[in-house]
């Protein structure tokens, strides 16, 4: 997939609790859909001074337009 060909590893499958929308579209007792998380890394994240890292920022556009690349076909 997209994340092994940008990144060169494979997605991380994993579950955290935390506020989001994906907690409703995934639960099974309301949306039971497959959700997708997907941003890049950073520091102080929702406080003072929260910033992501630059290069992360890139490899994540770059693994989204892979991504949209292989369900297009293109």
């Amino acid at each position: 997939g997209a994340t092994r060909e940008v990144a060169g590893v494979a997605p991380e499958t994993a579950y955290f609790a935390s506020v989001g929308d994906f907690n409703y579209l995934g639960d099974p007792d309301r949306g039971d859909l497959p959700t997708v998380i997907l941003g890049p890394d950073g520091e102080n994240i929702h406080s003072a001074g929260e910033f992501v890292y630059t290069d992360e920022v890139v490899e994540v556009t770059e693994i989204l337009v892979a991504g949209a690349a292989d369900l297009l076909g293109a």
